[in-house]
Order: structure tokens, then sequence, then C-alpha cells
């Protein structure tokens, strides 16, 4: 789901606001601890983010709430930033070199972003550019510049665009884009894991600080949410390594036994089908191996092995059915005229590297998106 896909389902927030951490835990009224007369003295609060395109609520859960601002500090944290910035001068680039992209393909474009979030009518468009403190020429001027953006890579060029300029079109690419996308849902799968109290572990170091002053960032909320942030990352590590059990493990590959099966030998995709016909005969009628018989017409086999679940689904069930020494297709595909001599098929196993790799992504993602589901409210 993309970043502003995410806030289809909007709800009224605060927006002038950082998240703020309950205060109220730990109290005597809430701990179980017998309260005294003597007044206990409220936390200090955290200080504000008054740049509402940062301090816009991007989630919250049981424990905390999140702006865009937090997913900022961990793409900090993780080494992102020469990334998210040359992805802002790649869009600035573009608009610069080859100017905006045809005007039906800009008002396509402005229309799906409403569309897609809910945001036809006039009254509700102007609250979600007013709760991100943006003008409507902001926003068409971002969308604008994600379409010039698609189809041209990220650059590093030093010449591109000024700081001062990057950090205006970054404020407004958080929302009118997908660029914070990836960050966004990582930092929600760590909120939504991770124990309350995660005692983090020492301050990391650094490697590309964001321009935190040029974005107007008080140093004191860093210094407030930073420690949140490490917490976030020490509780997934954690929890990660409690979620990942053999049995666990083991279910997973019992779950995923069909698809999970490796064939090796050698194959030939090729789009025309008399061709593929024509292999096929060499291999059948005249004994040759393919590899040979694909030489001979000039084509390359590939050699290797393959999952069946990464296979074309056309030829999935002749994979599942074939056997070491079978000779599969051809079979249509949308890649072209599919055949194989298959070499040996292994069931999956945990004592496979591979295999293992493999259960391990798919338990750690199953459970988190569960908890995500369970405890993250979109704002």
């Amino acid at each position: 789901m993309s970043t502003m896909g995410m806030m289809t389902h909007a709800r009224e927030s605060r927006v002038n606001a950082a998240p703020r951490v309950d205060t109220t835990r730990g109290s005597g009224e809430h701990s179980g601890v017998a309260s005294t007369d003597r007044p206990v003295p409220a936390a200090p609060a955290e200080p504000l983010i008054h740049d509402r395109a940062l301090a816009a609520p991007a989630f919250r859960t049981d424990d905390d709430a999140y702006a865009f601002a937090d997913a900022l500090l961990l793409a900090e944290r993780r080494g992102e930033w020469p990334l998210l910035r040359a992805q802002v001068v790649a869009g600035l680039m573009a608009l610069r070199r080859r100017g905006a992209p045809p005007d039906t393909a800009c008002r396509e474009a402005l229309a799906a972003f409403r569309y897609e979030r809910g945001l036809e009518a006039a009254d509700r468009m102007r609250a979600w550019l007013d709760a991100r403190g943006l003008t409507a020429a902001d926003w068409r001027e971002g969308v604008v510049r994600d379409l010039a953006r698609q189809g041209r890579s990220a650059t590093t060029e030093t010449d591109a665009s000024d700081d001062d300029e990057v950090v205006a079109a970054l404020r407004v690419d958080l929302h009118a884009s997908d660029l914070l996308a990836w960050t966004l849902g990582e930092l929600a799968r760590f909120a939504a894991v991770a124990p309350p109290g995660t005692v983090p572990p020492p301050d990391a170091l650094l490697v590309a600080p964001l321009p935190w002053d040029a974005l107007g960032v008080p140093e004191a909320w860093l210094a407030a949410r930073r420690p949140r942030i490490e917490a976030l990352l020490h509780g997934w590590e954690a929890w990660r390594a409690d979620a990942l059990t053999p049995e666990a493990l083991e279910r997973v590959v019992e779950r995923r036994r069909l698809d999970w099966v490796w064939l090796s030998g050698t194959w030939v995709v090729h789009a025309s089908e008399d061709v593929a016909r024509e292999l096929h005969l060499c291999v059948t009628a005249d004994g040759m191996a393919l590899a040979d018989a694909a030489g001979q017409a000039g084509v390359a086999p590939m050699r290797g092995s393959l999952i069946i679940d990464e296979a074309p689904p056309a030829v999935r069930d002749a994979l599942l059915a074939a056997g070491p020494g079978d000779l599969i297709g051809p079979i249509a595909t949308p890649a072209g005229h599919w055949i194989m001599t298959v070499a040996s098929k292994t069931l999956p196993s945990l004592d496979d590297p591979a295999t293992r790799r493999r259960a391990e992504r798919l338990l750690v993602e199953d459970a988190a998106a569960r908890r995500v589901r369970e405890r993250v409210r979109w704002a």
C-alpha cells in the first residue's frame, strides 16, 4: 500500500503537535501503587514541531503516536537519507531538464491521487492540505514532480539542487508521493511488535544525518524521539528472534511444501512455438540433450535450479508432476514457449539455507502483518 493509500481511511487527528509519550503510565493511579496526597509532578511535554508537513500524524498504537518526522528519524538511523535525497533530486532534475509531463498525464495523476485517497470532494481536499500545512500549489507541484521522477533513476549529482530547494521539495514529497512509503511501513511493523518500555541500546552513530536545522525540527524533539526509535529497532530484533522457533518454521515449510519444491535442469523459453516443438523432437526422437539441440538452433539454454512458486503459473503443475529425466513442454507462457529437461527434484527442508531464509522471511512478514492489523491505526 502506498504512503498516501495508507491514509484512505483518514481520521481526525492532531496535526499541530508532534507525537507525545503517554506520561500517565507509571503513576500511582495506573500502576497499582498506592497513591498519596502529595501531587505528582507532570512529566515535561515533548517540544512541538511547528511544520505541519513533518508533524502530521502517520499512525498511532496504544502506546504512542507517530508522525512523518518519526519515519524520517528511522530513515536517518538506517542510513537512508542519501537515497531519499537522491530521489527528491531526481524529481527536481527531471522537471528542470525535460520539463513537466504532458498536461493530460498531469491531470490524470492529480485526479488519481484524489480518487485513491477519497479526496474528490473539495472540502475533504482542503482539510487534507490544511492538516499537512500544504497549499494546493504545493500539492500539484509534488504530484507532477513524482510523475516526472518515474522512470528516472535516483541521482547523486551534486549540482542538481541546493539544500534549501531539496528540503522544500522533501516536505511536500512526503505526502504527494510514495517517497516514504516503505519506511512508514517498516516503522509501523516495528511499533506494532515492540513491547512498551523496551530499553534502547546505546546511541548509534549516524552515518548520514538529515538536515534537521533546515527542516526546522528542534533539537529537543530529536533528543526526545531518537531513544524511542532505537527502542523500536531493539524490540523488533528481540521479537523476531523469539518468533523464529524451530516449530514455527517447520509449520511454515509444511504449509508451503509443494510451492517450495526445487528442480534443477536445463530449460529454454522461445517466442516461436515451432522452434520449441523442433527442440522437443530433437530430444525425444533424436536422443539429443536439450542444451545441444538448443545450441544447434542458435538458442541460449538456461541451466540451474528453480523453485515452483517462482516458475510461470502455466508450467507449475507440469513441474510438480515431473521427475528426474522427464521432459516438460512445450508449454505456452507470457514470456514464450517453455521446454525443460529435469535433472533433479528436491523437497523443501530447513537444512537447505535458501528454504530456511524463505521460511524465516514468510513467518516474520505474516506475524508482523497480523500485529499491524491489530495494533496500528493509520491517520
